[in-house]
């Protein structure tokens, strides 16, 4: 699911939601997938992932390293989440330039 409910920035997209099934999980799907979709809608991305889990953080800093050939910002910051801020770790980087 995309969204554009960035940190910042109104024309930047980011995934609301992103999951693989368990089944297809450590197969390449979910990569195949989010560079597809990045191919798809050339612009500013935010992919905004929680601190504490390690596994979806390591994914994407994997993928996302390999589709921009490390040409990203990668930080920790507090994000409003509805009624409540937390510290999520943001990528940025531009589909668009690749």
């Amino acid at each position: 699911m995309l969204n554009k409910v960035g940190t910042h920035y109104k024309n930047r997209l980011e995934y609301g939601e992103f999951f693989i099934i368990a089944r297809f999980q450590n197969k390449g799907v979910g990569r195949q997938v989010a560079k597809q979709i990045w191919q798809m809608h050339k612009r500013l991305w935010e992919v905004a992932v929680m601190p504490e889990n390690k596994p979806v953080l390591i994914f994407w800093r994997k993928v996302i390293n390999e589709f921009t050939k490390g040409n990203y910002l990668e930080e920790v910051k507090l994000v409003q989440i509805s009624d409540y801020k937390a510290e999520r770790v943001i990528f940025e980087f531009g589909a668009n330039i690749l």
